[in-house]
């Protein structure tokens, strides 16, 4: 049976976190995962679908009954409003409708859908979870046209990650000192010579050491104690972009 063999990024400390053979890894698909881990994702180019949303709703105000003078209205004394809903002791200014005979009052509701959009995006940047994302932007089309875009760069913040850095795949059976050509500087190198790492007996358990003080090779750079690991979350997270 062949040595192990895993995929790195050592000046990044960065490792997948599963080895094999040179052979299973050329045939039997794994060098995929190279592609998400390499490729940059680009954002799409829409043709501005808030901008329709927000046509949509106020196509829906001015069916309701309302002039879109009346909504033009409510837009502007957002932030008054804003400011009374706040504390403010100023008298509540109201809409005169224009369309009828008699003058009629008019107080625009203040609701969470009325608030403008570059509060609306503060809000779903305030958002901590995923999820929270998803199911406020899944309550209406405007809504989701403005988390799609929150929801497109969580995920596509998985792929790419080892985008412009150097990759080697290294053998578990690697001497200490050979180290590719123009991956460290001179003074790296001697560093890293000098350096001496623990063995664990499982990456599970880092603390618990097999093989002390061990000369330090290029394939400790795929260890979780040196390096950053992706593992399945990450994968699951890929498999959904």
């Amino acid at each position: 049976m062949g040595q192990t063999f895993q995929l790195a990024a050592p000046r990044a400390k960065m490792a997948l976190d599963w080895g094999y053979t040179l052979g299973e890894m050329l045939f039997d698909g794994s060098a995929r995962t190279l592609v998400t881990l390499l490729a940059v994702p680009v954002r799409p180019h829409n043709t501005s679908p808030l901008s329709q949303s927000q046509s949509d709703r106020c196509v829906a105000h001015v069916a309701a009954g309302d002039s879109h003078e009346i909504w033009m209205s409510k837009r502007s004394k957002r932030k008054a409003d804003g400011e009374m809903l706040a504390g403010s002791r100023q008298p509540h200014k109201r809409a005169k409708a224009k369309d009828g005979d008699h003058g009629l009052d008019i107080v625009p509701p203040i609701t969470f859908s009325d608030l403008p959009v570059e509060l609306h995006r503060l809000i779903f940047a305030h958002l901590e979870s995923i999820e929270d994302v998803i199911c406020l932007g899944l309550t209406s089309r405007y809504f989701w046209a403005i988390g799609q875009d929150y929801v497109h760069d969580y995920y596509t913040s998985f792929l790419g990650r080892w985008a412009g850095q150097n990759i080697v795949c290294v053998g578990e059976d690697v001497k200490p000192g050979d180290f590719p050509p123009g991956l460290f500087s001179a003074e790296e190198v001697d560093e890293l010579c000098q350096r001496t790492t623990d063995i664990p007996y499982d990456d599970d358990y880092p603390d618990d050491v097999a093989f002390p003080a061990v000369p330090f090779t290029l394939y400790h750079f795929t260890f979780p104690s040196i390096s950053n690991k992706m593992r399945s979350e990450h994968k699951v997270a890929i498999d959904i972009c």
